[in-house]
């Protein structure tokens, strides 16, 4: 087993940030009981203290901006992140202090050994705007502490156990037992003790510990020694994706959306790497504070995973809507996905990510959508019917393109014809028109419209080249050719 911590020590404080400037700019504390429990560099470097109380904090720091604790809301939005996680490994885990636990044994060789993982891990969680810190060990508890003490651990790719063992060892003793999972009592009486260091407290005889400590400690103590295996109890990324913020100070133009709506589509696009996925259809929420808001569909032709592409096209059709006088909260839901490899040629860039490359005609309707919706286009496809009028219809399928796309790549060397065809043949003069090819004749129908027409391809006066049948004495144009 190799268990990776990720630990987010200002987790509590950095859900904030994603709704409001003054939590990412000013001296922030998170507050519980009325006390002091969590704050970020900027308070610290003010002069407050943990554990102060609220109001000895805003005296020192008057322009103080504080927020209650809420545990629950902070354990809902760690899940949310488990999607980063689960990219790596479906073996992911829960743990508070706000940490997720991931067993990668079985995934390096997959990803190209442990360093990789963790780097890319740092990477994503950055990204978001988050701290974090990594640390890796045989025994879930023992990452735990290593990530808290922000330990920085110099391991191999592919670390055997054995060696594991002994390097984590020897990172773990000279820890201070402030990082034990132990109740605060119990660590202040080990203090007034003198035992102050991981290293003091694994020597102690067990016996003489039971006598003055309780089990706690002692099952503690066997679990750090491996004698012990601790439950794990794996969680998995939710089967849809819905998300929103809330906004602490009222929106009220469309450019103050925009990190709020890159925010939400960071989070879609992990939760589409950890399933596989590509979106083919999203759906705005802009909503005020009392009821109404608006909606914002947006479809693309193909399955989309790059982030940069969909903020895009999302703000493409911003534009064209009307915002309520102040919006409180924006919500993103994915109404319809799909396979990856549906989304035409995959990459991966430098840092092991997706890169989708979709081919231009998916580009630019995935644009016309944005701007004037889903019905200003329409894909059209073969039939097998010989008529001309017949030979083709509309659809919204977008395997009509890539069925064109194969189709193109075959060309139809028997006849040739245009890609223009007009909606009624049009009467023509002979005379104004030179023959290049023809005829070829098609006659079909017999069951309905029956048509025998002997087909010509002609050059008119002007250039154009058009394609001409011939109905009796009759000449008429069906259309034109590229």
């Amino acid at each position: 087993m190799l268990w990776l911590c990720v630990h987010l020590p200002q987790l509590g404080i950095e859900r904030f940030q994603r709704t409001s400037t003054a939590a990412k700019h000013q001296p922030t504390v998170l507050v519980k009981n009325q006390k002091v429990c969590l704050m970020n560099t900027k308070a610290t470097q003010a002069g407050v203290r943990l554990h102060s109380s609220l109001a000895t904090a805003t005296s020192v720091v008057p322009d103080l901006v504080h927020y209650t604790h809420e545990a629950e809301q902070e354990q809902q939005y760690l899940k949310r992140l488990v999607p980063i996680a689960y990219q790596w490994t479906p073996r992911v885990s829960l743990a508070f202090p706000p940490d997720l636990m991931l067993e990668v044994a079985g995934s390096l060789r997959l990803f190209g050994g442990l360093y990789q993982i963790m780097r890319q891990l740092n990477h994503t969680f950055k990204k978001m705007g988050h701290e974090v810190h990594l640390g890796v060990a045989h025994i879930p508890s023992v990452a735990r502490v290593l990530a808290h003490a922000r330990v920085v651990q110099q391991l191999p790719p592919y670390p055997v156990e054995d060696v594991l063992r002994q390097q984590v060892e020897q990172s773990l003793r000279p820890l201070s037992l402030q990082y034990a999972e132990l109740k605060p009592l119990e660590i202040e009486r080990l203090f007034n003790m003198g035992i102050r260091i991981f290293d003091d407290l694994l020597d102690l005889p067990r016996y003489e510990l039971s006598k003055r400590f309780s089990t706690q400690l002692l099952n503690y103590l066997a679990l750090l020694k491996g004698e012990r295996s601790e439950s794990q109890q794996y969680v998995q990324p939710a089967q849809k994706f819905i998300s929103e913020l809330h906004f602490i100070e009222p929106v009220r133009d469309k450019p103050s959306l925009y990190p709020s709506m890159q925010q939400l589509l960071t989070e879609l696009v992990n939760w589409l790497r950890a399933r596989h996925l590509g979106v083919v259809e999203i759906q705005w929420r802009l909503s005020p504070f009392k009821a109404g808001g608006i909606t914002l569909p947006c479809y693309f032709a193909h399955p989309r995973i790059e982030e940069g592409a969909i903020l895009e096209l999302s703000k493409m059709a911003l534009e064209e809507a009307e915002l309520p006088p102040e919006v409180m909260s924006i919500s993103l839901q994915a109404l319809r996905v799909d396979s990856l490899h549906q989304a035409g040629p995959i990459e991966k860039d430098l840092l092991g990510d997706y890169e989708v490359k979709p081919v231009l005609p998916s580009d630019l309707l995935d644009r016309l959508s944005a701007r004037l919706g889903p019905k200003s286009w329409q894909f059209l496809r073969s039939v097998d019917d010989h008529r001309p009028e017949f030979a083709w219809s509309v659809t919204q399928e977008s395997g009509a393109l890539k069925k064109s796309e194969k189709q193109a790549l075959q060309p139809n060397t028997t006849e040739t014809r245009p890609l223009w065809l007009l909606e009624h043949p049009v009467p023509i003069k002979r005379q104004k028109f030179l023959i290049l090819n023809g005829p070829v004749r098609i006659q079909s129908g017999w069951w309905g419209e029956q048509c025998a027409r002997d087909y010509f391809v002609g050059r008119h006066e002007n250039g154009s080249l058009c394609w001409l049948y011939q109905d009796g004495e009759k000449w008429l144009h069906h259309g034109y050719f590229s």
